[in-house]
């Protein structure tokens, strides 16, 4: 036994040496890098100081708003995730924001709990013996301070009550003409003296260069989009008539487009094996050939002229080709060339 256990310890002992992990230090990878990650801290630094309650109050918007953008990017949710940790981190550094600790985070602890949190006067003693821990003095200082606490906060995470005191003070401003349509406007910004339109479609309007027009189809008034529009809308395009004659049948149709020189597809790709480089033959036309090997009259409509009446006939005249190549005299010459006298010579040796 004592041999077994020697045995086990000394393998135990080379297998751990073996697969021992090697501790070493790795470098966490960067995304923003350089001047970028210096103006995206600052950025950061900026959003992190304006807090109310707490500086840390905006860390969690902040990193998801970074990973989002890094993720959109196009880089793992993990690096990304990393990264936005590490540029928070370091904004909160530079700000100087320091985390509560684990007592101060509690409900039951308070930094000065002899002070009124709506007057900061001092609290009656009966507010705070006895294990009391009264934050107001008075009901008038509870109420004041749950509305103002109410008020602050809504109107700094709610767009909607900015919206609407952006509304009110827009009121207050003087009234302005706009130059596209003529009708009277607030302006949006009191610092703006700008403004010279009351809406987006205004603006829009004025800067655009083509003039409304006409459809010739519909009737319908229309602003093109780029020069050359001359219908409103692709189903009216598709209505426009065009009457062209074929190149190929000299046939006349109706086209779907100005471009356009074949009636079918059938002349497009007669007209690309036949016709092109030269005179552009007929399709469609009877035309009178001769057999050359019964020598009868026959039509065709084709552009092309055929040899032949029928099938029967060529078949015929090829088996008179073949016959008279095998009818032909196999010639006994034998010219003499250096390789055949080579062959001889060795032949005789």
């Amino acid at each position: 036994m004592a041999y077994l256990d020697n045995y086990l310890k000394a393998r135990n002992e080379r297998l751990g040496t073996q697969h021992k992990a090697k501790s070493r230090k790795t470098k966490q990878r960067q995304i923003i890098k350089g001047d970028r990650r210096k103006h995206v801290i600052d950025k950061v630094m900026d959003t992190l100081s304006d807090w109310r309650y707490s500086p840390f109050e905006h860390e969690g918007p902040c990193h998801t708003g970074l990973r989002s953008a890094l993720c959109m990017e196009g880089y793992s949710w993990s690096l990304s995730n990393t990264e936005a940790g590490n540029i928070v981190g370091e904004a909160l550094r530079l700000t100087g924001a320091k985390r509560p600790s684990w007592d101060q985070g509690q409900p039951e602890y308070l930094l000065a709990y002899d002070v009124c949190s709506g007057c900061h006067g001092p609290m009656p003693e009966d507010m705070i013996t006895g294990g009391r821990r009264g934050r107001f003095c008075s009901d008038e200082c509870a109420r004041s301070f749950l509305v103002k606490r109410d008020f602050t906060s809504s109107l700094h995470a709610s767009r909607i009550e900015a919206s609407a005191f952006s509304l009110i003070n827009r009121d207050r401003r003087p009234l302005r003409t706009c130059e596209n349509c003529g009708d009277q406007y607030r302006g949006f910004s009191r610092n703006d003296h700008s403004q010279k339109y009351c809406s987006r479609n205004c603006y829009g309007q004025a800067k655009r260069k083509l003039q409304q027009q006409d459809c010739p189809i519909c009737s319908k008034g229309f602003h093109p989009l780029h020069e050359g529009q001359v219908h409103c809308s692709w189903a009216c395009l598709r209505q426009m008539k065009l009457e062209k004659t074929c190149v190929v049948c000299k046939q006349n149709f109706n086209a779907k487009s100005k471009k356009a020189i074949y009636c079918s597809e059938k002349c497009r790709s007669y007209h690309v094996r036949h016709g092109q480089g030269g005179e552009v033959p007929l399709v469609g036309v009877p035309r009178a050939c001769t057999c050359q090997h019964c020598n009868v009259e026959f039509e065709v409509m084709n552009a092309r002229p055929k040899k032949y009446c029928s099938n029967k006939c060529a078949r015929a005249v090829e088996k008179l080709i073949r016959q008279q190549r095998n009818k032909a005299p196999q010639s006994n010459i034998i010219y003499l060339t250096a390789e055949i006298f080579d062959g001889w010579f060795k032949q005789a040796a």
